[in-house]
């Protein structure tokens, strides 16, 4: 009994210091995108260098410590505007600025004596081939001479180099997986059934959305609703380019939809609604959900992801739709609700596909879109066109209702700024999906 004893000790105190590690890594996460930005304006103020590059020329540059340097492209696919380099005494930064029409955003990596020689891949938004930057760095003395070309054609010492970073880049992807942690729920909570608000599918606008959009025609000779919600899910990501700051003058489908159809861009949130929305339009219940990351407090952004989930009679169930990148997750063939898809990516489910609605990296997006998959919330009011009626104010059946894993802390403020108001916690997943059968 004593070593059993000891032996229980000693398992709680390794889980306590894993946890207290997983907590301190997302810190550390959301320190440096924060930092970022910050960087990246210390850095351009430092410039003593510029010159115009063209594709296809060997590029050198020297640089002393503290010294910056910039480089103007000329038309690419990818839109690269321009790259930084930065050298700090012992590490060079190499910075790439990306512009698609009046956006401009930055991203960046480093070059140090254990990572000499790399590349960089900068895919076009909307043109092909890509453009490629490869580069190297030696330090000389107390200077940084670095080397780099970048190219749309390769050569054959330039297939065999990419050749050798995928390589890398899978194993990582497959070590980056492998640390997601299987959550704990709590399956014996009790939780007053939730009612959950939506539009009819005979309100006057969801009427409209469905003869204007012509979602019937569009998904008329689909075999069934599974095969209807990727029908929607494929022709609401075709609708606009995706930008994460812009927001439509009005939060309902038909509202994005007509700015997005006069050139406007919008976020994953519209996406996820007018998923929802066209699907509701035909009768399938649907709710836009979002979903948290563990750091969702302390990050300064890219805490959060909205998808959308819509009940699908044939399953029984609720299925996750990541409208923004056209995404249903499924196992062996039958599609998960966001929860059954993190479980699947912890247990390194063998079965787990993403089905795209049009082209998608499967490992890429397991990668992106795991850490999100921790905190899980729904408005109680999804409808889009009405208000809240008096009955429902004096009951209190709007709010918001947030899935946390048990003995996870409760999110209390999102992005350090926004205040999470009026939202009740739960963690039993079975009362988070409530039976929706029509």
């Amino acid at each position: 009994m004593a070593k059993a004893s000891c032996l229980v000790a000693v398992m709680k105190k390794l889980t306590i210091i894993t946890l207290l590690l997983v907590v301190f890594s997302y810190k550390l996460a959301a320190e440096q995108a924060q930092d970022f930005a910050e960087f990246v304006r210390n850095v351009k103020k430092k410039i003593t260098i510029e010159r115009s590059y063209k594709i296809e020329t060997e590029e050198e540059l020297v640089l002393a410590p503290g010294q910056a340097a910039r480089l103007n492209f000329m038309n690419n696919p990818a839109g690269v505007a321009e790259i930084i380099f930065f050298y700090d005494n012992e590490t060079v930064h190499f910075i790439f600025g990306y512009t698609y029409d009046t956006e401009k955003k930055y991203d960046g990596t480093e070059l140090n004596s254990e990572r000499k020689k790399s590349f960089r891949g900068i895919s076009a938004s909307r043109a092909a081939p890509p453009l490629w930057i490869f580069y190297g760095f030696e330090p000389k003395d107390d200077k940084a001479s670095v080397n780099f070309r970048a190219t749309e054609s390769f050569s054959e010492k330039d297939q065999e180099q990419i050749k050798e970073i995928e390589e890398m880049r899978e194993r990582r992807n497959a070590a980056k997986l492998r640390a997601i942690s299987e959550l704990e729920w709590d399956y014996e909570e009790k939780i007053k059934p939730l009612k959950i608000i939506m539009d009819d599918a005979n309100d006057p606008n969801m009427i409209r959305l469905r003869k204007k959009y012509d979602v019937e025609g569009l998904v008329s000779k689909a075999a069934d609703d599974y095969e209807k919600l990727r029908l929607i899910t494929r022709w609401a990501q075709k609708q606009w380019k995706h930008s994460g700051d812009n927001k439509p003058s009005r939060s309902d489908p038909l509202t994005i939809l007509k700015e997005a159809s006069e050139g406007k861009r919008f976020r994953c949130v519209e996406y996820a609604k007018v998923v929802a929305g066209c699907a509701r339009s035909l009768g399938m219940p649907s709710r836009t959900l979002g979903l948290k990351r563990l750091d969702v407090e302390t990050a300064e952004s890219g805490a959060g992801h909205v998808v959308a989930e819509v009940w699908l009679d044939q399953f029984n169930k609720w299925v996750f739709v990541d409208g923004q990148y056209g995404a249903i997750a499924e196992v062996n063939g039958d599609p998960l609700n966001a929860v059954e898809f993190q479980e699947a990516i912890a247990h390194e489910n063998p079965g787990l596909r993403m089905r795209f609605a049009t082209k998608g990296d499967e490992k890429s997006y397991l990668v992106w879109v795991a850490p999100y998959l921790y905190y899980f919330d729904f408005n109680l009011d999804q409808r889009f066109y009405k208000a809240e009626t008096e009955e429902e104010r004096l009951s209190g059946s709007k709010g918001k209702i947030m899935l946390v894993p048990k003995g996870a802390k409760k999110p209390k403020v999102f992005q350090r700024k926004l205040p999470i108001e009026n939202c009740t916690y739960i963690s039993n997943p079975k009362a988070f999906y409530p039976q929706m059968n029509r």
